[in-house]
């Protein structure tokens, strides 16, 4: 069975309009799975994104010959399914418990954002609680959120440098315990952490189509 390929340690340009994301959003995907966006079509580009109405980079690259052209879907299904494991606390995204934004919210694609971080340095297990008593609606976001919340981070207003919870599971230790991703907000990378371990925490909040 040939390999699914990966993002890690490969190069990547986009060109076109985008429809399944913004610019900034799939460069951050990129960054935070280990890849490099460059800034031109030279040998050492792996992959060209192709979008709509496609131009210059696109016959360069085919004239190039070394470089894989690819689709946005076709790009988002090398991107890990790490965020798409979700814990009980998302069960907010149901429709039922969907909601209307206020007025001044922050809005990053289909969710609110709180207006602030939550705490700076809150376990796992005690940052569901904390996220409860929030009301209806509140819960922590998956890796696929933190990932725009991170490629969006400007519109956050304040916000750590530091690695946010996810509600995402990536598994067990050795000596029990569950571990949860997180993203890094100064440098995009993602990792695992134990439950037990103290970091930053900003709920989100699913809306209403």
């Amino acid at each position: 069975m040939p390999t699914k390929p990966t993002i890690q340690d490969q190069t990547f340009l986009f060109t076109g309009t985008l429809t399944e994301f913004t610019r900034d959003e799939a460069e951050a995907l990129v960054a935070a799975n280990g890849g490099k966006v460059i800034s031109g079509v030279t040998a050492k580009l792996n992959y060209l994104v192709v979008g709509e109405d496609a131009g210059s980079k696109l016959e360069k690259a085919k004239k190039l010959g070394t470089v894989k052209i690819i689709t946005e879907k076709e790009f988002l299904k090398m991107v890990p399914k790490a965020g798409k494991v979700t814990a009980a606390p998302a069960k907010s995204a149901k429709p039922k418990e969907a909601a209307v934004p206020a007025a001044g919210a922050i809005i990053i694609g289909d969710f609110e954002v709180y207006e602030k971080d939550l705490s700076l340095a809150i376990s796992y297990g005690n940052g569901v609680k904390e996220v409860k008593k929030l009301g209806k609606g509140w819960s922590i976001p998956d890796m696929d959120q933190l990932k725009l919340m991170y490629a969006n981070r400007k519109k956050l207003g304040a916000y750590a440098k530091d690695c946010y919870w996810s509600c995402a599971p990536s598994g067990s230790g050795f000596g029990g315990g569950t571990k949860y991703w997180v993203v890094n907000f100064k440098n995009g990378d993602f990792r695992e952490f134990f439950e037990d371990v103290e970091n930053v925490l900003r709920p989100i909040k699913i809306l209403k189509k």
